[in-house]
This record gives structure tokens, sequence and C-alpha cells, in this order.
């Protein structure tokens, strides 16, 4: 999830902005010196790659579960 959150995040942070950064939390950090209105445009970029995430693992954990349902009724046979 963490890289496909910050590679969301990333691509959404507005031009000037903290690019540079090595994480989600060092951009957050560094966009709270840019003033109030470039913090909270980072902050959504940040709140808007959340949900792609959590999609990814829920389809993650998904394919798991039918693996383990086949897995167990395979076994039984």
């Amino acid at each position: 999830m963490g890289t496909v959150l910050t590679g969301r995040f990333a691509d959404r942070l507005p031009a000037p902005s903290p690019g540079r950064a090595h994480s989600a939390g060092e951009a957050l950090s560094a966009a709270r010196g840019l003033g109030p209105a470039e913090h909270a445009r980072v902050v959504t970029a940040f709140t808007d790659a959340m949900p792609v995430g959590f999609r990814v693992i829920a389809a993650v954990v998904a394919v798991i579960a039918v693996m383990v349902v086949v897995w167990f009724r395979e076994e039984r046979r």
C-alpha cells in the first residue's frame, strides 16, 4: 500500500510543492512552511491518494481469500 500511496501522492502534488521529499510525511511537513494554501493542496493530494491504496489492499485480500478457498476445497477431495 505504501508504494501505491506514495506514487499517487507524488503524482497529485502541486507543481511548486516539496516534490523532492523522500516520504509523504516529509512532503507534508515541508508544505507547512509554504503557507496555508499550499499546505492545504498537499494535504488534499495525500487524502486523494489514500483510497487508491486501500483499494489495492482490498483487491489483494480478495485474491488471497479466493486462493485460500480453492486450496481448502482441493484439500478435502
